[in-house]
């Protein structure tokens, strides 16, 4: 399977789920943190690091040959070094700063203890006695953040 296909693939999928609490939206290019009504609109790179992320590709190497198909970049560490950096600025804007760790050298991992905090943190929502109806409600209502 080439890697057009298994982006057509995920995006089939619809959305991606970490731990619960966080949502990546395949097909309308959305970050969610359901709990904090938080919506953030992501770039096709973006979307494809989380996805990335998610499901447990966290290399240097193996990012960049699945953000963009190894196809030539004008500079490849450029690319992707500008890519950490803006999801950092996008993820610092909402209060999860620390999200993303970089390690160098190795690659790029989620840090779920800053997303325990951040969802923890979250006011708890009552007005409704079914929860799936709740999260829904709140989505409708959340904030879109743009890049």
């Amino acid at each position: 399977m080439n890697l057009e296909q298994y982006w057509q693939q995920l995006t089939e999928r619809q959305q991606l789920h970490y731990h619960g609490m966080l949502t990546v939206n395949c097909v309308q290019n959305y970050l969610t943190v359901p709990s904090r009504r938080c919506l953030i609109r992501l770039t096709e790179p973006q979307k494809r690091l989380f996805a990335c992320l998610i499901l447990g590709t966290t290399a240097k190497g193996a990012l960049q040959h699945k953000i963009w198909f190894d196809r030539p970049q004008p500079n490849p560490g450029d690319s992707y070094h500008q890519l950490l950096q803006q999801v950092r600025r996008l993820l610092s804007k909402q209060g999860l700063g620390g999200l993303l760790l970089i390690n160098p050298g190795s690659g790029v991992r989620l840090n779920p203890a800053v997303l325990v905090r951040y969802v923890a943190a979250a006011p708890v929502i009552t007005s409704f006695n079914n929860p799936a109806r709740a999260i829904s409600h709140s989505l409708a209502e959340a904030k879109c953040y743009d890049n």
